[in-house]
């Protein structure tokens, strides 16, 4: 098996995880008693669809994707992680810490 051939396979197995951990959510979510609601990934304070949460959503899911796609192709470097890391997690972080302190 060659290197393509090899990083092909990791990239068909990558996206049937994500795949199938993506149908196991909507099914969970679906069922009446799950404390799971995807819709609250897009939905604002009001209830209503959000912009800014459909824009976020989707600038994390092809963030990550191109994170994968760097690990796969073995171009990944410490630099890229630290910009992923400081964008997605530290914010969440922040805001958890502020949040800590006000209450």
């Amino acid at each position: 098996m060659n290197y393509l051939s090899a990083n092909r396979w990791a990239a068909i197995t990558l996206v049937v995880m994500v795949a199938l951990l993506l149908f196991g959510l909507l099914r969970r979510s679906k069922m009446i008693n799950s404390a799971i609601d995807i819709d609250d990934l897009l939905l604002g304070e009001d209830g209503k669809i959000s912009k800014a949460a459909a824009v976020m959503m989707g600038s994390f899911i092809v963030t990550s994707w191109i994170m994968a796609k760097l690990t796969l192709t073995e171009h990944m470097t410490e630099g890229y992680f630290m910009a992923y890391v400081g964008a997605w997690i530290v914010p969440s972080v922040t805001k958890l810490i502020v949040q800590g302190k006000q209450s």
